[in-house]
Protein backbone atom coordinates (compact mmCIF):
# COMPACT_ATOMS: atom_id res chain seq x y z
CA UNK A 1 0.00 0.00 0.00
CA UNK A 2 1.35 3.40 -0.97
CA UNK A 3 -0.55 6.59 -0.16
CA UNK A 4 -0.85 9.15 -2.93
CA UNK A 5 1.14 11.57 -0.76
CA UNK A 6 4.04 9.09 -0.54
CA UNK A 7 3.79 8.22 -4.25
CA UNK A 8 3.81 11.96 -5.08
CA UNK A 9 6.93 12.42 -2.96
CA UNK A 10 8.70 9.55 -4.76
CA UNK A 11 7.65 10.76 -8.21
CA UNK A 12 8.79 14.31 -7.39
CA UNK A 13 12.13 12.88 -6.27
CA UNK A 14 12.43 10.92 -9.55
CA UNK A 15 11.32 13.76 -11.83
CA UNK A 16 12.35 17.04 -10.14
CA UNK A 17 14.83 18.82 -12.37
CA UNK A 18 14.25 16.42 -15.27
CA UNK A 19 14.24 18.29 -18.56
CA UNK A 20 11.95 17.39 -21.46
CA UNK A 21 12.10 18.85 -24.90
CA UNK A 22 14.18 19.39 -27.96
CA UNK A 23 16.23 22.31 -29.26
CA UNK A 24 15.25 25.62 -27.66
CA UNK A 25 11.90 24.28 -26.49
CA UNK A 26 12.43 22.69 -23.11
CA UNK A 27 10.60 22.38 -19.82
CA UNK A 28 11.84 21.25 -16.43
CA UNK A 29 9.70 19.36 -13.92
CA UNK A 30 9.31 21.26 -10.65
CA UNK A 31 6.80 19.10 -8.75
CA UNK A 32 4.62 16.00 -9.16
CA UNK A 33 1.32 15.20 -7.47
CA UNK A 34 -0.66 11.98 -7.83
CA UNK A 35 -4.28 11.01 -7.11
CA UNK A 36 -7.00 8.89 -8.65
CA UNK A 37 -10.21 9.77 -10.41
CA UNK A 38 -12.62 7.39 -12.13
CA UNK A 39 -10.21 4.44 -11.68
CA UNK A 40 -7.48 6.35 -13.52
CA UNK A 41 -4.31 7.60 -11.93
CA UNK A 42 -3.82 11.32 -12.36
CA UNK A 43 -0.28 12.72 -12.44
CA UNK A 44 0.02 16.51 -12.22
CA UNK A 45 3.45 17.82 -13.25
CA UNK A 46 4.31 21.45 -12.61
CA UNK A 47 6.59 22.62 -15.42
CA UNK A 48 8.86 25.62 -15.90
CA UNK A 49 10.67 26.71 -19.06
CA UNK A 50 9.28 27.36 -22.52
CA UNK A 51 5.87 26.58 -21.05
CA UNK A 52 5.03 27.37 -17.44
CA UNK A 53 2.06 25.52 -16.02
CA UNK A 54 0.77 22.11 -15.09
CA UNK A 55 0.40 19.13 -17.38
CA UNK A 56 -2.09 16.51 -16.19
CA UNK A 57 -1.48 12.95 -17.27
CA UNK A 58 -4.05 10.25 -16.74
CA UNK A 59 -3.76 6.56 -17.34
CA UNK A 60 -4.37 3.10 -16.03
CA UNK A 61 -1.52 1.60 -14.01
CA UNK A 62 -0.56 -1.79 -15.44
CA UNK A 63 2.11 -4.38 -14.74
CA UNK A 64 4.46 -6.02 -17.25
CA UNK A 65 5.37 -9.45 -15.88
CA UNK A 66 8.35 -9.83 -18.24
CA UNK A 67 10.12 -6.56 -17.36
CA UNK A 68 8.69 -6.44 -13.79
CA UNK A 69 7.64 -2.84 -14.39
CA UNK A 70 4.58 -0.84 -13.46
CA UNK A 71 3.63 1.49 -16.33
CA UNK A 72 0.66 3.51 -17.55
CA UNK A 73 -1.62 2.25 -20.28
CA UNK A 74 -3.53 4.72 -22.44
CA UNK A 75 -1.66 7.73 -21.07
CA UNK A 76 -3.43 10.99 -21.96
CA UNK A 77 -2.70 14.60 -21.09
CA UNK A 78 -4.32 17.98 -20.51
CA UNK A 79 -2.32 21.21 -20.32
CA UNK A 80 -3.34 23.92 -17.83
CA UNK A 81 -1.34 27.09 -18.37
CA UNK A 82 -1.80 30.80 -18.97
CA UNK A 83 1.49 30.98 -20.86
CA UNK A 84 0.92 32.43 -24.35
CA UNK A 85 3.71 30.26 -25.75
CA UNK A 86 1.66 27.16 -25.01
CA UNK A 87 -0.40 27.78 -28.13
CA UNK A 88 2.67 27.39 -30.33
CA UNK A 89 4.34 24.67 -28.29
CA UNK A 90 2.86 21.72 -30.16
CA UNK A 91 5.88 19.63 -29.20
CA UNK A 92 4.79 19.77 -25.55
CA UNK A 93 1.36 18.32 -26.11
CA UNK A 94 2.38 16.20 -29.07
CA UNK A 95 3.41 12.58 -29.22
CA UNK A 96 7.10 13.39 -28.62
CA UNK A 97 6.48 14.72 -25.11
CA UNK A 98 3.90 12.05 -24.31
CA UNK A 99 6.33 9.32 -25.41
CA UNK A 100 9.08 10.77 -23.21
CA UNK A 101 6.72 10.94 -20.24
CA UNK A 102 5.44 7.43 -20.81
CA UNK A 103 8.99 6.06 -20.85
CA UNK A 104 9.91 7.97 -17.66
CA UNK A 105 6.71 6.90 -15.87
CA UNK A 106 7.88 3.31 -15.45
CA UNK A 107 8.86 1.74 -12.19
CA UNK A 108 10.68 -1.58 -11.85
CA UNK A 109 9.30 -3.38 -8.79
CA UNK A 110 11.65 -6.38 -8.86
CA UNK A 111 13.81 -4.92 -6.03
CA UNK A 112 10.62 -4.31 -4.03
CA UNK A 113 9.52 -7.92 -4.52
CA UNK A 114 12.94 -9.15 -3.32
CA UNK A 115 12.78 -6.82 -0.33
CA UNK A 116 9.28 -8.08 0.44
CA UNK A 117 10.46 -11.68 0.19
CA UNK A 118 13.27 -11.00 2.69
CA UNK A 119 10.80 -9.33 5.05
CA UNK A 120 8.44 -12.32 4.90
CA UNK A 121 11.32 -14.77 5.44
CA UNK A 122 12.09 -13.05 8.76
CA UNK A 123 8.70 -14.27 9.97
CA UNK A 124 9.32 -17.80 8.72
CA UNK A 125 12.52 -18.53 10.64
CA UNK A 126 11.45 -19.83 14.06
CA UNK A 127 9.25 -16.78 14.55
CA UNK A 128 7.22 -16.88 17.76
CA UNK A 129 4.11 -14.70 17.64
CA UNK A 130 3.24 -15.87 21.18
CA UNK A 131 4.84 -18.15 23.78
CA UNK A 132 4.91 -21.78 22.66
CA UNK A 133 4.00 -21.07 19.02
CA UNK A 134 6.71 -21.21 16.34
CA UNK A 135 6.43 -20.45 12.65
CA UNK A 136 8.92 -21.82 10.11
CA UNK A 137 8.90 -22.07 6.35
CA UNK A 138 10.04 -20.56 3.11
CA UNK A 139 8.79 -18.43 0.25
CA UNK A 140 9.69 -19.73 -3.17
CA UNK A 141 8.13 -16.89 -5.14
CA UNK A 142 6.37 -13.55 -4.82
CA UNK A 143 4.30 -12.71 -7.88
CA UNK A 144 2.68 -9.38 -8.59
CA UNK A 145 -1.06 -9.84 -9.22
CA UNK A 146 -2.71 -6.47 -9.83
CA UNK A 147 -2.98 -2.82 -8.87
CA UNK A 148 -6.07 -1.28 -7.34
CA UNK A 149 -6.62 2.43 -6.84
CA UNK A 150 -8.56 3.56 -3.78
CA UNK A 151 -9.44 7.10 -2.72
CA UNK A 152 -6.44 7.24 -0.36
CA UNK A 153 -3.81 4.88 -1.76
CA UNK A 154 -2.40 2.65 -4.46
CA UNK A 155 -2.77 -1.00 -3.46
CA UNK A 156 -0.62 -3.74 -4.97
CA UNK A 157 -1.77 -7.34 -4.60
CA UNK A 158 1.02 -9.89 -4.41
CA UNK A 159 0.73 -13.69 -4.35
CA UNK A 160 3.24 -15.65 -2.26
CA UNK A 161 4.10 -19.28 -2.95
CA UNK A 162 5.92 -21.44 -0.46
CA UNK A 163 5.56 -23.58 2.63
CA UNK A 164 4.66 -22.62 6.21
CA UNK A 165 4.82 -24.88 9.24
CA UNK A 166 3.36 -23.90 12.61
CA UNK A 167 4.46 -25.77 15.71
CA UNK A 168 2.63 -25.43 19.01
CA UNK A 169 4.50 -26.73 22.07
CA UNK A 170 2.56 -29.42 23.90
CA UNK A 171 0.51 -30.51 20.89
Amino acid sequence: ISTYKEASRLMTKNFKGYEFGEGKRKVTVQNVEIWQKSNKMIIAMTLAGTVNGVIYLSGYPQYNDVTKEVYFDKLEYVLDTKNVLAKSANWLVGNYMLTQLQERCRYNIEPNLEEGKKAVLAYLNNYSPMPGVFVNGNVSNLAFQRIQLSNQAIIAFIKASGKVEIKVDGI
